[in-house]
């Protein structure tokens, strides 16, 4: 009896022990993907900022080129 007790508690320990390095490699997994959408994020964010000043540039230029040019 106290050896199937051992055993059992064995096992057990043995079964804690694996959930945690599943757990783990869980939390390492999520930890890249969060970094790697970090990146995709930044990258993104600085596309966005260049279009919004390609934007700005082409309202300026097309405004100001085909009215000011008459004007002077």
């Amino acid at each position: 009896r106290r050896y199937r007790n051992n055993l059992a508690a064995k096992r057990y320990r043995q079964k804690k022990i694996d959930r945690i390095e599943e757990l783990e490699k869980e939390v390492k997994d999520v930890k890249e993907e969060r970094d790697d959408l970090r990146i995709r994020l930044a990258r993104q964010e600085a596309e966005v900022a260049a279009l919004r000043e390609m934007m700005k540039m082409m309202r300026n230029g097309n405004g100001s080129g085909s009215d000011g040019g008459s004007k002077d």
